[in-house]
């Protein structure tokens, strides 16, 4: 969005939200002709006339209801939409080519749309989905696609392969989009339709773990420290010093201190530490398989 663009809408914003040609109306509705729009856009356009806005923003309404429905998804306020549809309106007045031999809602409906797509795309999920540009060619543009082949339903293959081959698009990325579109937000305090007083929440399973995997836990835990220290208890005093400095400690002990401690190379410290290590699990493979515990667990 360009600087002059970020300003229009800024301004429609903040001073036409509350301007009578986005407020609803109780007001019967009263087409223009094409002569009444032209003089409406001038007058908006040139003298800022709010008068002549509210009527060509009145007129259209059904356009911008209808489109607001269109899009309306589950979970999301009409009204809402309806009213972003009108800042869409408002943006399309302040464009129109007056030159051009079009009526005005055939350029307007554009802009509602794109209005209507932009908010639901920034308030629409909780998680957003529409990051790439990839996917914003796709929420853009994959309805009016759909809508073009006559899809009502799923997308069918064919119709996937279609959209991705115009859209410049992966046929991943489409299916993805689709499942987006037709997406609900859902609260985890809603109760299912299925008869039941459980909400969603109550029917998201535990993540912790259940008083039988943890006391199965703490009982391997056990085991493991118990095969552990009889193992090291075989190793020579120098050997057990080595392992715990270098293998059991959080500030382990680094190789040339334990070398002049021992009066020994690096080299040989970390020989004797790869040996000692060695020792310990076969040492703890062999008293778990005589406590008869599981091999595969104990040469993990």
């Amino acid at each position: 969005m360009t600087h002059h663009d970020r300003a229009i809408r800024n301004r429609i914003e903040t001073q036409n939200r509350a301007s009578p040609a986005v407020q609803p109306s109780t007001t019967p509705i009263r087409f223009l002709s094409r002569d009444e729009e032209k003089a409406h856009l001038r007058a908006w356009r040139e003298h800022e006339d709010q008068q002549a806005l509210a009527a060509l923003a009145h007129s259209h309404r059904p356009l911008v209801v209808k489109i607001a429905t269109q899009l309306n998804q589950p979970g999301d306020v009409k009204d809402d939409l309806i009213q972003e549809g009108f800042i869409g309106l408002v943006e399309a007045a302040n464009r129109f080519d007056l030159t051009r031999d079009v009526r005005f809602a055939t350029y307007a409906k554009w802009w509602v749309r794109a209005a209507i797509k932009a908010y639901l795309l920034r308030n629409g999920a909780i998680v957003s989905f529409v990051r790439t540009a990839e996917d914003k060619a796709l929420y853009y543009n994959l309805e009016r696609l759909r809508r073009g082949m006559g899809e009502r339903g799923p997308l069918s293959d064919e119709a996937k392969r279609e959209i991705a081959r115009i859209l410049g698009v992966r046929i991943s990325a489409v299916e993805r989009m689709e499942m987006f579109l037709d997406r609900r937000d859902r609260s985890l305090q809603e109760t299912p339709q299925d008869g039941s007083t459980q909400t969603l929440e109550d029917r998201l399973p535990d993540p912790s773990p259940s008083p039988e995997d943890t006391v199965a836990a703490d009982d391997e835990a056990q085991f493991r420290g118990k095969c552990l220290r009889k193992a090291l208890s075989e190793l020579s005093e120098r050997e057990r010093t080595i392992v715990e400095s270098r293998r059991l400690r959080e500030d382990k002990v680094m190789l040339r201190d334990l070398g002049e401690r021992f009066g020994i190379s690096k080299e040989r410290v970390r020989q004797i530490e790869k040996a000692a290590v060695e020792k310990i699990r076969a040492a703890t493979l062999e008293h778990a398989l005589s406590a008869g515990a599981n091999p595969i667990w104990s040469g993990a």
